[in-house]
């Protein structure tokens, strides 16, 4: 948490925390499957401070892990 709130602090909007449920009518499954993906979303208005070559091509990778939870979501509502 401490490490989402430092991103955080250069912004003037507040973190906010998303929570999805997908209820589906007449469900089977007695125990749920939860899943939690981390999706950093910031404009820095500059460049990376990070040292490593290329770094700024990587940092749309923040958002994989939420973007893959709502994949999975979008596909689960497929019919």
């Amino acid at each position: 948490m401490g490490g989402l709130l430092a991103v955080n602090a250069g912004s003037l909007n507040p973190p906010t925390f998303n929570i999805l449920e997908y209820k589906p009518r007449n469900a089977i499954n007695k125990k749920p499957f939860v899943l939690v993906g981390k999706g950093v979303v910031y404009d820095t208005g500059g460049l990376s401070l990070k040292p490593t070559e290329n770094s700024m091509d990587m940092m749309k990778c923040d958002m994989a892990g939420g973007a893959a939870v709502v994949g999975t979501f979008y596909c689960s509502g497929q019919k």
